[in-house]
């Protein structure tokens, strides 16, 4: 788990990554997906949801002198083991690369229920709330970095991974999008 440094900076890499390898990618769907459209990642749509432009009207973050401010969020790596990777991607195991993905998807939904919050303040108190959603980009790559072997020569490593990007955004339950907690 890290900081996302910055929407641009997230946008641009993982555009770049699909470009020149192979990238399965996609929203982790759930009730705010949905309703916002979230159905297929574009760069625009995955730097505007990380920036906290969640939809038309809707900006977050706090105001400072020097304009507005919203941390973009974290990103979560799923990486399976060497043995893992090599069985479904060597080997051809098609089962195993969906056993990938649905750990990622469920792991994933087990956070929505049960570790996103947000500050909801009500007649002057704070309180923390908890939210059961979240905006997350997925993007399952096959190969770790090039690595150099015996001949020098620069070869994919066989890695099965997933990057799941997790937006600084969650929806309350008075209807009003909020910062996580």
């Amino acid at each position: 788990i890290r900081p996302i440094s910055s929407a641009g900076n997230a946008g641009k890499y993982f555009y770049f990554l699909e470009r020149n390898y192979e990238c399965n990618k996609g929203w982790q769907e759930n009730t705010v997906t949905k309703e916002l459209g979230l159905e297929k990642i574009t760069r625009e749509n995955l730097e505007n949801t990380l920036d906290g432009k969640i939809k038309d009207g809707v900006w977050l973050g706090r105001m400072t002198e020097s304009g507005l401010k919203h941390h973009p969020g974290q990103e979560i790596t799923f990486s399976a083991p060497k043995s893992v990777s090599i069985m479904g991607l060597v080997a051809g195991d098609k089962r195993i690369l969906a056993a990938h993905e649905k750990a990622v998807s469920e792991t994933l939904e087990y956070m929505n229920r049960h570790l996103v919050y947000s500050r909801v303040q009500k007649d002057g108190i704070q309180n923390l709330e908890k939210t059961d959603n979240s905006l997350v980009a997925k993007f399952t790559h096959i190969t770790a970095r090039a690595v150099k072997n015996a001949d020098n020569d620069k070869k994919p490593d066989p890695q099965l991974h997933t990057h799941a990007l997790v937006g600084n955004a969650t929806k309350c339950k008075d209807g009003q999008w909020r910062s996580i907690m």
